[in-house]
């Protein structure tokens, strides 16, 4: 999720340096921005939603094999703010979380200990 928040940033300043006429830095940006959208969709797709957390180790939050926490919703949110992800899996993970329980008290909230 964090690394979709400086896509989205990248996005920011490459809008930023291209109105101001720093087109090379403009590009240098966006082409960050390509990159780490490619990982995110490579790494941190579960097949119907994004995971929030991913470690050198393995450990991973938001994933559907987890017991608890299988999905976020802002790193669900972040991949379309930051426009990582394609419109297709844009979709996917919006369609993912109406499948969240709707509790009477509200959306269950399980925290994890990292």
């Amino acid at each position: 999720m964090v690394t979709q928040q400086l896509c989205h940033g990248l996005l920011e300043v490459a809008e930023l340096a291209d109105r101001i006429g720093e087109t090379d830095y403009a590009a240098e940006c966006s082409a960050h921005h390509a990159e780490f959208a490619r990982r995110i969709n490579e790494h941190a797709w579960d097949g119907e939603w994004y995971q929030r957390v991913l470690c050198d180790d393995g450990f991973a939050l938001g994933t559907h094999t987890a017991k608890e926490g299988k999905i976020f919703i802002n790193s669900q949110s972040w991949a379309i703010l930051s426009q990582v992800a394609p419109p297709e899996r844009a979709a996917q993970c919006m369609d993912s979380l109406e499948k969240l329980p709707d509790l009477r008290e509200g959306v269950h909230v399980v925290e994890a200990a990292i």
